[in-house]
């Protein structure tokens, strides 16, 4: 497992004066909190809290790490050494299934981070999508659920009008990209902005929250990423879970407002290189949205995702309990 945590001296070194220093401090806390979130733009709109304020705890022990496989943050989550975590989120309702309810999602904070992706061609709907072939990534994983679901309600038949050639790793799906003239790609975020870098004839053609407001409604939202809280520490602490949750959209809002320094805090986490993530900043999601509006968004889309595969959100959809509203 590839475990990189924030130290309080590299986050005392970074950047501090160039952020707002009038944050609420936070209520104790009953106990210490270990929070951990999953390399990529998951992790990316915590980036100002754990710069600014980790290190200034007082009494209160707060850990923050950044890791990359998904079973340990599970396992770590489970057995209690995790209190919060930034997660997929079909991930959560796994979690919550496996923990009988011990598990809630308290925020959404990844939105859209797919596009369409093209190199030197045109495409600005998806009917041009027929007899084309289209790279991708996350075979009976969520990228492709989405991208059936898209396809179907746009009338294409996989297979017969569209092909669909799957790859392991997004790395793969962008190297293919880059070397083939004429290649269409369904890509994720950063590896979009960083395959675009390199060759100026690659450009994202297709929004695909646009697409899938388009086909699935004006409300429907495409959720990537989530905040999960262990139940019985939320409870237990919940004035200062609550503060933590309006810091957290706090520092949210100032990532996507201050792109250039945000990517430097979001470089020494370990979490992408700089350039790129300034570049992805913008076309990542970035949010903190909590309270009945995640549940409105988040409830219907993992509705989609069992639909098609449950064991995506680890068997069936999870009761209302799964949400931490805060009241």
């Amino acid at each position: 497992m590839k475990i990189q945590t924030i130290t309080r001296t590299v986050l005392a070194a970074l950047l501090v004066l160039t952020m707002s220093s009038c944050r609420q401090a936070a209520p104790k806390l009953s106990e210490s909190v270990e929070i951990a979130a999953m390399k990529g733009p998951t992790a990316m709109g915590l980036a100002q809290y754990t710069t600014e304020s980790l290190e200034d705890q007082g009494e209160t022990p707060v850990s923050y790490k950044i890791m990359t496989m998904p079973d340990e943050v599970v396992t770590d989550l489970l057995q209690g050494k995790l209190d919060l975590a930034c997660v997929p989120a079909n991930l959560a309702a796994t979690l919550y299934n496996k923990s009988e309810g011990k598990v809630q999602v308290a925020a959404l904070n990844t939105l859209n981070v797919l596009y369409f992706a093209t190199n030197n061609v045109e495409l600005t709907d998806l009917s041009q999508l027929e007899g084309k072939t289209i790279y991708s990534t996350g075979k009976g994983a969520t990228p492709d659920i989405i991208l059936q679901t898209l396809l179907a309600k746009a009338g294409l038949t996989i297979g017969t009008d569209v092909t669909i050639e799957f790859r392991t790793e997004a790395t793969e799906v962008a190297a293919l990209l880059q070397a083939e003239e004429g290649a269409i790609a369904l890509l994720q975020e950063p590896f979009l902005s960083s395959v675009t870098m390199k060759n100026d004839k690659i450009k994202a053609q297709l929004n695909v929250d646009e697409l899938w407001k388009q086909y699935m409604g004006a409300d429907s939202q495409i959720v990537t990423g989530v905040l999960v809280v262990r139940k019985d520490f939320a409870e237990a602490n919940k004035a200062w879970f609550d503060q933590f949750l309006l810091d957290y959209k706090a520092s949210a809002e100032w990532v996507n407002q201050n792109p250039a320094a945000a990517s430097k805090m979001i470089e020494t986490q370990g979490i992408i290189g700089a350039a790129v993530a300034e570049k992805a900043i913008p076309n990542s999601g970035i949010t903190l949205i909590s309270g009945e509006a995640m549940q409105k968004a988040l409830a219907p889309y993992l509705e989609v995702l069992a639909t098609n595969n449950a064991k995506l959100v680890g068997g069936k959809v999870p009761a209302a309990d799964f949400y931490y509203i805060g009241k």
